[in-house]
């Protein structure tokens, strides 16, 4: 499967910012929207394990609180998924792979999940580190609208592993303790490092702005150049620095610090 360039920018982004956010349920929003932009949908929800494979902490996008409500305390339990859930399988599954047209359709949980809120396709991100589950990234659209594509399939599951790794930690951190640290420098220390690892004005102007968790377009932005220009410089960073994507980056700078 075959990414734009802008896409797979946009996915380095994201494992990033899996891996740096400290707040887990600021990381948790944050990758529900821009999931929104790489990948249309309407709505889409990240629910926890809140034990025993029930949810619990949702956070929706495009749902009422109320359908969470009628999910955790109602409709969990007559879930077509549940069986994805229980087999401790990190995975991506789009629902009309393993249901044949109709079957899905006439099963209690899509008449009374799917149909009171206009909703048709289903794909989701599976969590669970080590065969235990963790939570549940669920898209979702309309029937009008069209199935969810291998490309989106393939981007999911770019990210699954490292979602559920990111879970892992937190559900396993010390009470109290972050489970990411941003590892940005200071413009000294940036200056240091940039100058150890012979990188030019460009390339530090860029790694600076990296290094604030900014996103691509922002950069692009920020110093008026264009996306490829910044995949230019950005892959001269990379090879420099012997890395391939910004959570390298970011462990590179952290032991560097």
């Amino acid at each position: 499967m075959n990414l734009y360039e802008n896409d797979i920018l946009q996915v380095n982004d994201l494992i990033y910012k899996i891996h740096t956010i400290p707040d887990l349920n600021e990381m948790r929003r944050t990758l529900l929207n821009l999931l929104q932009i790489m990948i249309p949908c309407d709505p889409i929800t990240f629910y926890l394990n809140g034990g025993d494979n029930y949810m619990s902490d949702p956070i929706l996008i495009g749902l009422p609180e109320e359908a969470a409500k009628d999910y955790m305390e109602h409709l969990a339990d007559i879930d077509y998924k549940k069986w994805i859930f229980q087999s401790g399988q990190n995975r991506v599954c789009r629902m009309t792979d393993f249901y044949p047209q109709g079957e899905r359709e006439a099963l209690p949980y899509y008449q009374e999940a799917f149909v009171k809120y206009n909703i048709h396709y289903e794909t989701i991100m599976s969590l669970s580190y080590d065969h235990r589950f963790l939570g549940v990234v669920s898209l979702y659209r309309g029937p009008d609208k069209e199935d969810f594509s291998d490309r989106d399939v393939f981007i999911l599951n770019l990210l699954v592993d490292h979602l559920a790794y990111r879970l892992h930690l937190d559900e396993t951190k010390p009470a109290g303790t972050s489970v990411a640290k941003s590892g940005s420098l200071t413009d000294d220390s940036i200056d240091s490092f940039c100058f150890r690892h012979n990188l030019t004005r460009r390339e530090s102007e860029i790694l600076k702005l990296m290094t604030q968790n900014r996103q691509s377009n922002d950069i692009c932005d920020e110093l008026s150049i264009s996306m490829s220009t910044l995949r230019k410089h950005t892959g001269s960073i990379y090879k420099k620095l012997n890395i391939t994507n910004r959570v390298d980056l970011n462990r590179l700078i952290s032991l560097e610090k």
